[in-house]
């Protein structure tokens, strides 16, 4: 947050050409479904959140994750490979980054696979790699790198090309490192909390540094995340919380098969179940 260039909050000053353009818009920001299909429709400004678009591609996934989590590694591997083929043929042509490089769906797929199939080899992956401290760190010096370092004007869609390398290593190394990360994070209370406001606060900066414009400029954004967190509060212990814990009763008795190619261990349960689900069978 701190290193983003100041953002505008296009939904603002936004007017409709049609009715079906306001119904449309209407239907993205109430559904989440479809953001990430607004910049295909020129509809991008009418978002009240405008990043709303990377929660539509989520939901896209979790709509899948039923069906990928019981395919073959070969099949995952298969699906990561002809989404990052489509990538590069989207970068190598003439189409703009934005919708087709950050709002596409298949396009961004080989990103949620590369998390899944890290998961499903965490086992592997730790005999290998291991250090979770230097792994935390490896990732944080590459954002750093990435969202500080690098001049604002990277970020501009006049030259977007430069960030996709960083996109691949970035996965790259989540994959190598996440399994690795997990372990050593797994019962830090604080990284639970980080955890839970990551998201809110993410959701709701724009719209707090467009209420309160001085907070995008002051304390060099130190301001802006403090009001971030404190809208973010309510949603996370009034929404989010108690979401959650209706969601793990209701799969209290829930045993989720095993998918091929995949051990029946205590942490297969982790891609689709909650907390209180792994506790059973951990014991």
């Amino acid at each position: 947050m701190i290193a983003m260039p100041k953002v505008p909050f296009p939904a603002a000053n936004f007017r409709f050409d049609s009715t079906s353009e306001a119904a449309l818009a209407w239907f993205f920001n109430i559904a989440m479904f479809g953001q990430d299909f607004a910049a295909f429709v020129q509809l991008s400004n009418a978002l009240l959140i405008p990043q709303g678009w990377s929660l539509a591609l989520e939901l896209w996934f979790y709509l899948l994750v039923p069906l990928l989590w019981r395919t073959s590694d070969n099949t995952l591997w298969s699906i990561l490979g002809a989404s990052l083929v489509m990538r590069l043929i989207i970068i190598l042509s003439p189409l703009p980054f934005v919708p087709w490089q950050q709002r596409f769906f298949p396009a961004e797929l080989m990103f949620f696979m590369i998390g899944m199939l890290s998961f499903r080899h965490a086992d592997d992956i730790r005999r290998l790699i291991s250090g979770g401290r230097g792994c935390m760190l490896a990732i944080c010096v590459l954002i750093v790198f990435v969202g500080w370092v690098i001049p604002s004007t990277i970020w501009s869609e006049t030259q977007p090309k430069p960030m996709w390398p960083y996109s691949v290593i970035l996965a790259v190394l989540l994959y190598l490192t996440l399994p690795a990360v997990f372990e050593f994070t797994k019962n830090s209370r604080i990284d639970r909390n980080i955890g839970e406001f990551s998201y809110p606060i993410y959701l709701t900066h724009i719209m707090v540094g467009y209420f309160f414009e001085p907070a995008q400029r002051l304390w060099d954004g130190l301001l802006l995340l403090a009001l971030s967190i404190a809208v973010s509060a309510p949603l996370v212990y009034f929404v989010e919380l108690p979401l959650e814990r209706w969601r793990n009763n209701r799969l209290r008795f829930v045993i989720p098969s095993s998918p091929p190619n995949v051990k029946a261990t205590s942490e297969s349960p982790d891609m689709l179940q909650s907390d209180t689900i792994r506790s059973k069978y951990e014991h």
